[in-house]
């Protein structure tokens, strides 16, 4: 009865820990069609794009060899997909909050370059970015594209103030010994309520919701593709939501921020927190995976793993991993470890690996614990095979 207890007082620790958010929008570019030039030569400058986006501090954008791997999983095929409703469910299929598509076309001695960010929430063009230059082509690669890039950037920035203004509140007036007494109480202790209503209600206070979503067809579908679900979501065609807290279930479908409760879909994807039991082919979340959760192939988080976790391929994750957590094949955590870490061929800690950590390779950049593999490597760079302990 005490281990059940404390059992049940760790997974809810786990789901509740805070994660900081991210500034960028995550977003996800199509390669440019090409008019009058090359596939090669569009291929090139969708890549100069791609890169010149990241540098506006904008955008995280996924890379073209992870987004193809999804589409591969999936079996969707991207030739020919050029209108936006095609765009919008590669958008949904991927996990991004909107899609990069456009053309290069060359007309005389002109070459031009027309691109345009859609949202995948709402399926609208958000902002339109041109350029047209006369001369060689590598004019577009050096100035062009760093001009599209700009242009898509102001779009993004003035959406983002809009936002704000249209959330911010006038302040209450605060007396001095309330602001004390308030400051010393959140020094000594967390309230869990308050913790809960914030992670999920930030943003969602104008936001529609239903109890009951369920997807067949594009078409025919039932609740508000915009509101926020709190009970039950099945989707058998892409749809996306702002965050789903209850049971989630179908095929694939997004959500912009956090899924709360149990999720079981072929692609699972958040751009907040996924923070469930979960099982399905892929899963990625944008901020943290908390609790237990399950990937057929790939496991990703972009910040922190937390409780037991597995992906049949690989686990990944860009900050600290905490609890039990296995990749099949490879391991990749790029903070820190503290508990059991098994990677069947590759297992590398980026930082202090505390507890145990199993593979064919393993690598740590701090061992506070033990090693078992092959092929073992701490800081120090010296190789152990079989076992190797540090403290």
């Amino acid at each position: 009865m005490h281990f059940a207890r404390y059992l049940i007082n760790i997974v809810v620790v786990l789901l509740l820990l805070p994660s900081s958010g991210l500034s960028e929008v995550n977003i996800a570019v199509l390669e440019f069609k090409g008019k009058g030039v090359s596939n090669v030569e569009a291929s090139a400058l969708t890549d100069r794009l791609t890169l010149e986006l990241v540098q506006t501090g904008q955008f995280e954008v996924l890379e073209r060899e992870q987004m193809d791997k999804i589409l591969k999983e999936q079996g969707f095929q991207m030739s020919g997909c050029v209108e936006t409703e095609c765009i919008v469910n590669i958008g949904v299929m991927v996990g991004v909050d909107q899609m990069v598509g456009g053309s290069v076309s060359k007309v005389g001695n002109v070459f031009s370059i027309s691109a345009k960010l859609i949202s995948v929430e709402t399926g609208k063009i958000v902002g339109i970015a041109f350029y047209d230059y006369e001369g060689a082509l590598g004019e577009l690669l050096t100035t062009g594209m760093r001009n599209v890039a700009s242009q898509l950037a102001n779009y993004q920035n003035q959406s983002q103030i809009a936002d704000e203004n249209q959330t911010v509140q006038p302040m209450e007036e605060v007396q001095p010994d309330s602001a004390e007494t308030t400051l010393a109480a959140d020094e000594t202790s967390v309230d869990v309520d308050s913790l809960v209503q914030t992670d999920l209600t930030k943003g969602n206070e104008k936001r529609p919701w239903t109890p009951l979503v369920i997807s067949v067809l594009p078409d025919l579908s039932f609740g508000k593709r915009t509101s926020n679900v709190y009970g039950i979501r099945v989707l058998l065609s892409p749809r996306r939501h702002h965050d789903v807290i209850g049971i989630d279930g179908g095929i694939w479908g997004g959500v912009d921020q956090d899924i709360w409760g149990v999720a079981g879909k072929i692609v699972n994807t958040a751009g907040g927190n996924i923070s469930a039991i979960s099982a399905g082919v892929y899963t990625r979340a944008g901020r943290s995976i908390r609790g237990f959760n399950y990937a057929g192939t790939r496991l990703e988080a972009k910040e922190h793993i937390l409780g037991v976790n597995a992906g049949v391929f690989s686990l990944i994750a860009g900050g600290d991993v905490v609890g039990i957590n296995a990749g099949g094949l490879r391991a990749r955590v790029s903070g820190n470890q503290t508990g059991i870490i098994a990677g069947g061929i590759s297992n590398t800690v980026g930082g202090d690996m505390t507890g145990l950590q199993i593979g064919l390779y393993n690598r740590a950049e701090n061992l506070k614990g033990l090693q078992i593999g092959l092929w073992n490597v701490n800081r120090s760079g010296k190789r152990f095979p079989i076992i190797n302990v540090g403290w």
